[in-house]
């Protein structure tokens, strides 16, 4: 999994949960990042924040679709709204995660992309 907040309080609760799943972790403290470990670090999964100075989620999102259209991201948000949620979700997210979160919540995500990765088609 690649975990990307620039809030370091996020990024440490995001990563604290998703390693207590069982799942290996890579973070990234924002969207210029994240974009340089994707080559690197290949992750099965991207959990996005949205609201990132420099570069938004929304903008690590289409690079992400548009280079690797089957790597799932989960966006997780502090306040979405249903036309941010449809937006996301029309630019190919996969599923959005509000905060704070809730473990079995996160978990469901990361199962279920993992899950649509996984299925052909």
């Amino acid at each position: 999994m690649l975990v990307v907040d620039d809030d370091f309080e996020v990024l440490t609760a995001l990563y604290e949960i998703v390693t207590s799943l069982g799942y290996d972790v890579r973070t990234a403290a924002g969207g210029a990042h994240a974009l340089a470990a994707l080559p690197v670090f290949q992750p099965d999964v991207v959990l996005l924040d949205l609201a990132m100075p420099a570069m938004s989620g929304t903008e690590v999102l289409a690079r992400i679709h548009r280079d690797r259209p089957n790597l799932p991201v989960i966006v997780v948000a502090a306040k979405v709204d249903s036309d941010v949620m449809d937006d996301v979700l029309a630019r190919g997210a996969f599923v959005y995660v509000g905060k704070p979160f809730d473990v079995a919540a996160v978990g469901r995500a990361i199962v279920g992309a993992l899950e649509a990765r996984r299925t052909p088609g």
